[in-house]
């Protein structure tokens, strides 16, 4: 026959029992307790064309440690999802796939924090939407809950460049119909996107340029704010405005007129000018310098009778832009003579009073 504990002992016992749980409650519940390993994945431009590795940061809860930093990488094709295999080499076909990034090191700037690199990543392809999870793993095993995410389109193919034709010889009769406007048609293919077109503009005068050592002559180029070479032909690419507004499509019809952010230059009679334009995509493409959009003309200004023709001003001018440092123009005599002089008159419209360069 069993002895029954009497009540007394059956609470000494239960207390004995709960006094040795105590420890391995506590022990236990503080793990519970640490908060898990954070991840945070350094930005990834929206497009790229040059992506060898990927880096970021992760930090553990003290006394912890980061362990290791796993990382995915998936494209989307149809109702497909690929994953990357590092280790296979491949891609695999909805088998959810983690890679080990390089074993994490101490960013020496703010405890508890780890630095890591993804060197292994796949063969991209052009036109591709990437997208790119990470997430850390510390010493206790625990991982971090929210990985960090990021996404990319991998683009490396550079977009098309046009100029639209500019008449050659252009003729101009007075400042109504002088070259107002050159513009042109960037084009990139989808999911590309158009980030500026630049147009480089040059005078082919034989004029030799500002500082530029005699006897030797250069063409001149436009800076956006006077015509200049510097001991050198220099190519000056400046942006053209995007006449939606904004540079963010495929397709993106470009301009340049006198108003623009980088104005036009003014014309001068019986000269001779090269334009080029270039696009460039969000992904950084261009075309390299043999394939950019060229356009050539002359200028001319056709004159009647005695007549005089004052090549085109800036709306608006400064000290640092858009710089008036004389004006120019063209001039014609009458019928079987030859125009001795032309007369200029400046007026300031504030105080109605007239410049004299004699008393200046």
């Amino acid at each position: 026959m069993k002895k029954r504990l009497d009540p007394i002992w059956r609470v000494v016992v239960a207390l004995l029992l709960l006094l040795a749980l105590v420890p391995i409650l506590t022990v236990s519940g503080g793990g519970e307790a640490a908060a898990p390993p954070q991840t945070y994945i350094d930005p990834i431009p929206a497009y790229s064309s040059n992506l060898p590795i990927i880096t970021g940061t992760s930090a553990a809860t003290a006394p912890r440690q980061v362990a290791s930093v796993k990382v995915q990488i998936t494209y989307v094709d149809g109702a497909t999802t690929y994953y990357w295999d590092d280790i296979a080499w491949t891609w695999l076909a909805d088998v959810e796939k983690w890679n080990d990034a390089l074993a994490p090191w101490p960013s020496g700037v703010v405890p508890n924090h780890y630095n890591w690199w993804y060197i292994f990543p796949p063969a991209w392809q052009d036109g591709e939407t990437y997208y790119i999870k990470a997430r850390a793993v510390d010493d206790a095993s625990d991982l971090d809950p929210t990985p960090s995410t990021d996404s990319f389109i991998y683009d490396v193919t550079p977009p098309d460049t046009s100029i639209d034709i500019i008449a050659d010889p252009y003729i101009a009769q007075d400042s109504a119909t002088a070259l107002a406007t050159i513009s042109g048609t960037a084009d990139d293919t989808v999911p590309g996107q158009i980030d500026g077109v630049y147009v480089w503009i040059n005078r082919s005068d034989g004029i030799r340029g500002l500082f530029a050592p005699p006897p030797a002559v250069y063409n001149s180029n436009w800076w956006g704010m006077a015509w200049s070479n510097v001991g050198a032909p220099v190519q000056a690419m400046f942006p053209a405005d995007a006449q939606d507004g904004a540079f963010n499509e495929a397709s993106d019809p470009w301009r340049m007129t006198y108003t623009s952010g980088v104005p036009l230059p003014a014309w001068r009679h019986n000269e001779t000018y090269n334009v080029t334009a270039v696009a460039i995509d969000r992904a950084g493409n261009g075309k390299p310098a043999g394939l950019w959009a060229t356009e050539a003309f002359t200028y001319t200004v056709e004159l009647t009778g005695r007549d005089v023709f004052m090549d085109p001003l800036p709306a608006y001018a400064g000290p640092t832009s858009n710089i008036i440092a004389g004006f120019n123009g063209t001039s014609q005599g009458g019928t079987a003579t030859t125009a001795t002089w032309v007369l200029v008159r400046i007026r300031n419209i504030t105080d109605a009073k007239y410049w004299s360069d004699a008393t200046s």
